[in-house]
């Protein structure tokens, strides 16, 4: 019998999971309900929540039909208690919690029945982790469904791995959506920092909301900059007056193109920047290309699990691809597994 996207997940003992799409329409909550059906069917216990919104009919940005989420008897779901008004689901409230949102407070539920629902209400990632924790005790695995732009519900303060779906509306043709993913892959899978003793200082800034210059005589800089520019431009008068050379540079946020090009313009060479996670990666491939060309290394503090790729041959905007060969093509690419849940031979 063929491993499954579950065994996958049962096997590597991961209790929680986030899906996380490229972009709309690439099978992210295709993959989200054939996960929660298999591990249903395997009779565990199942808590499913999102990061942002899911499981509408119709989708808010480009007015298309959206597939729903689905529930089945006994699974745990998170959402604000207007989602549910005029659902045919049956369910108990289990408890509630003191998130508010536009459809009302957010509660834990429980399904009594198989059907669809909407999963709305958590926009902020200390809500991700009290959700959470209110489903850690009842269930055998944690599903996060991660919204569109908001990859930082793979965190690992939230969850142990990260299932990443893409597909043909990526990209003009088979070759271009394969190269998109593998950067992305790349950016996800940035290596950690290896010196531990420096890890555990970086950390302490981090949960501070600091950010760091670390010179290589090992005097730290910290710096509550509001954004990224401000940031630079601190760090650049910093190292104007003291003449002092840098081992580390840590960004406690984005690490945009804006950051990367300034490292640039400031001439700042074979140094390391240090980043929370890959999820806080936001510079394109000739800007990373350009980093690495001048030695200049990004590493993070916490790496991102990514265990396996997911894909949609179909594209609604253009060229959609044959699924086999499909598959087969960019199976080539990556060592982690690759699954297409819709298939026939999945």
């Amino acid at each position: 019998m063929k491993n499954k996207l579950s065994d996958l997940i049962i096997n590597k003992n991961i209790e929680t999971v986030s899906i996380i799409g490229l972009a709309k329409n690439t099978g992210k909550t295709v993959t989200l309900n054939q996960l929660v059906e298999e591990l249903y069917l395997k009779s565990y216990q199942i808590g499913v929540l999102s990061y942002g919104r899911d499981g509408e009919n119709i989708d808010l940005i480009t007015g298309k039909k959206k597939p729903p989420v689905k529930i089945y008897p006994g699974n745990y779901f998170v959402t604000a208690e207007r989602a549910l008004k005029g659902n045919d689901l049956k369910y108990k409230k289990i408890t509630g919690t003191k998130i508010r949102s536009t459809m009302g407070y957010v509660n834990l539920y429980q399904s009594l029945s198989e059907g669809e629902v909407q999963l709305v209400g958590i926009n902020r990632l200390s809500q991700l982790i009290l959700v959470k924790d209110l489903l850690l005790n009842k269930t055998d695995f944690i599903i996060v469904d991660g919204a569109l732009d908001r990859k930082s519900s793979a965190l690992p303060k939230i969850s142990e791995a990260m299932v990443l779906a893409t597909g043909a509306v990526i990209g003009k043709n088979m070759e271009e959506v394969i190269e998109k993913t593998k950067y992305e892959v790349q950016k996800l899978q940035v290596p950690y920092l290896e010196e531990q003793k420096d890890i555990i200082k970086l950390q302490k800034y981090c949960n501070n909301n600091n950010s760091v210059l670390w010179t290589k005589n090992d005097k730290i800089k910290s710096f509550k900059s509001p954004t990224s520019l401000l940031l630079m431009k601190d760090i650049k008068e910093y190292l104007a007056k003291t003449k002092a050379q840098t081992k580390y540079i840590f960004v406690n946020g984005a690490f945009t193109g804006t950051i990367a090009r300034m490292l640039i313009e400031y001439n700042l060479k074979n140094i390391t920047v240090v980043i929370p996670d890959s999820t806080k990666l936001f510079i394109n491939q000739m800007e990373y290309n350009y980093l690495t060309k001048n030695g200049i290394k990004i590493r993070v503090l916490y790496p991102i699990n990514l265990i396996s790729l997911t894909i949609n041959p179909f594209n609604p905007e253009g060229e959609s691809f044959e699924e086999e060969d499909f598959l087969i093509n960019i199976k080539k690419q990556f060592k982690i597994p690759v699954f297409n849940v819709r298939s026939e031979r999945y």
